[in-house]
């Protein structure tokens, strides 16, 4: 096999964050009107004038658009303004005017991702460096937010920094891949201990969101802005959303909103865990078309980078065979596999606190008369009308993510019983 190139895979040494940090404005004053929409978002969804500023925007052309930043900028703002028609009145709107849904088709081409907000446009190519570590969200500034609320840049922060902090993982874990055939134990336990590591460290950015980030704020004002069309009857949208094409006519679409399944990242962990669904499994494991789905949600060139990884060979089962003695090596990869998984597993525990702690709990009390809503007046009056059972992707969020948790942790019981 060819030496696989990651610069091919649009992977860099930020990992699949950009190699410099992304554009936080087009420079081509012909997007003028899309930046200044983006730039005073907060403001406009405030006085309610949002949805009319954007109707009356012009349907611009993306072929002005040279570089990856530049569209991958002008992707984002788009997605950004989408989701803010969508859902900053007492009513979701079912239909995505022209001057928005057709540069955003456009741009979701070029890109390969659905025309919606998704983990990418918000955590790889939304953020500026203001510190020295892009790891530490502290050192992590947002371009774009819907409330221009501390709890929602600390929000977006923690995710890119929790995206940084796996960057290295790449080219290990590649090589783990690689090594399977030769049966490379030291190797791929070399990979499995820096994915541990590296995770226990992934999961104590994650612990940090409550620093910066109110749970009432970010339940009723935050998140109802990054919910997709699909699975949102009870909020509003029977039918999703549809798309207008300039000409009369277009296209509806029910599409997952942003979510943490979407990363590459941790879907390149599951791949080398063993996790989730693969070619060998049985189509009836592939948890409800779940990791088809963020795969679709996740940029083209990473996705080809996944399913190449997927093809290489089955770490999992290297870590499992059946031996009638083990080695000293092959010992040590079990243990090192296990070991990775636990650590997977804790990253999902911290993840269900903190759906928890954000979004079940301050469900059960209204933003209406709430010591936070004093701050914010105008902003949501409610929030998604759902309740704590779906997230913004349009799925069962508690009971999927813990179904995610129990099935990691048993792939660890697992290796440590054999």
């Amino acid at each position: 096999m060819a030496k696989i190139q990651l610069r091919e895979f649009e992977i860099t040494n930020n990992g699949f964050l950009p190699s410099i940090p992304p554009l936080s404005e087009l420079d081509n004053g012909y997007y003028g009107p899309w930046e200044e929409v983006a730039h005073n978002l907060p403001e406009l969804i405030r006085l309610r004038t949002l949805r009319k500023k954007i109707i009356r925007l012009p349907i611009l052309s993306t072929e002005h658009l040279t570089t990856e930043p530049e569209w991958h900028r002008a992707h984002t703002i788009l997605t950004f303004l989408a989701h803010a028609y969508i859902w900053c009145g007492e009513e979701p709107e079912e239909v995505l005017p022209a001057p928005i849904s057709v540069p955003l088709l456009a741009t979701a081409r070029h890109v390969e991702l659905p025309p919606v907000l998704t983990c990418a446009t918000v955590n790889l190519w939304n953020y500026t460096l203001k510190g020295s570590s892009l790891s530490n969200p502290d050192d992590i500034e947002i371009h774009t937010t819907f409330t221009g609320t501390e709890s929602e840049a600390w929000f977006l922060a923690i995710g890119t920094a929790v995206e940084a902090k796996g960057a290295h993982l790449v080219q290990p874990l590649l090589d783990a891949f690689l090594a399977v055939p030769t049966k490379d134990y030291a190797t791929i336990a070399r990979s499995l201990a820096l994915l541990r590591d590296s995770l226990s460290e992934m999961t104590t950015i994650l612990g940090r969101m409550p620093e910066k980030c109110d749970p009432m704020t970010f339940c009723h004002q935050v998140r109802p802005f990054y919910a997709g069309s699909k699975g949102m009857a009870n909020a509003g949208l029977p039918r999703g959303v549809f798309y207008e094409d300039g000409n009369g006519k277009g296209q509806w679409f029910q599409l997952p909103g942003g979510s943490n399944g979407q990363s590459a990242l941790l879907q390149l962990f599951d791949i080398a865990l063993g996790l989730g669904y693969s070619k060998s499994d049985d189509p009836a494991r592939k948890r409800e078309g779940y990791y088809y789905n963020t795969r679709e949600c996740t940029p083209g060139p990473h996705r080809r980078f996944l399913a190449l990884v997927g093809e290489l060979g089955s770490i999992r089962n290297l870590c499992l065979e059946q031996q009638p003695e083990l080695t000293d090596e092959q010992a040590e990869l079990r243990e090192a596999y296990k070991a990775a998984v636990e650590a997977l597993a804790l990253f999902r525990r911290k993840h269900i606190q903190i759906v928890t702690r954000f979004v079940t709990m301050p469900l059960r009390h209204s933003w209406q008369n709430s010591p936070q809503s004093v701050h914010m007046p105008g902003l949501l009056p409610s929030g998604l009308r759902d309740n704590e059972k779906y997230g913004t992707a349009g799925t069962p969020v508690l009971q999927f993510l813990k179904k995610l948790r129990n099935e990691t942790t048993m792939a660890g019981e697992l290796a440590g019983s054999i």
